[in-house]
């Protein structure tokens, strides 16, 4: 009778184990996007790093970059000359900063830079810059609200398919 108890306590410890090791997997495969405050509230806290990348990249000569976090720390790909290294060391250091408080990518097109904040299997979410002034345009937008700062919002985008 004690060994049978034994195998039932063990048999729903490794249920339970195996429920939340689980869960903790498709939370890391699949996180939930943030919401809309916690962008914003996130975007306020890191304003100072966020503008040091903005005006670089305003005042840079590039007019297409893709910075991701899985580049490495000082390369940056411009669409025409490839993968670019930058010797700018604040540059650097507060891109390092952002993808270690949980940026995915910056982007920078034409008329508008990107921080994506929050990416998922169904879309991203972040803060958008408009160098132009004007309300940014690209593919995929599904929701777009100005923030309080002048030139700055915040968007949600849907994932290709």
């Amino acid at each position: 009778m004690k060994m049978v108890i034994k195998i039932v306590l063990l048999t729903l410890a490794c249920m339970i184990f195996g429920f939340f090791a689980l869960a903790t997997l498709l939370y890391m495969i699949f996180p939930p996007q943030l919401s809309q405050k916690a962008v914003e509230k996130d975007f306020i806290k890191n304003y100072d790093d966020i503008m040091i990348v903005t005006d670089y990249l305003v005042n840079s000569e590039y007019e297409d970059v893709w910075i991701h976090k899985t580049y490495e720390i000082d390369t940056i790909f411009v669409s025409q000359w490839g993968d670019v290294v930058i010797d700018d060391p604040q540059f650097i250091s507060t891109i390092k900063t952002l993808f270690e408080k949980g940026y995915k990518s910056i982007s920078k097109k034409e008329t508008h830079i990107k921080f994506c904040r929050s990416s998922t299997m169904n879309g991203s979410s972040g803060v958008v810059y408009s160098i132009d002034g004007n309300e940014p345009v690209f593919a995929y937008l599904v929701k777009l609200e100005q923030l309080p700062e002048t030139n700055w919002y915040y968007y949600e985008e849907r994932a290709l398919r």
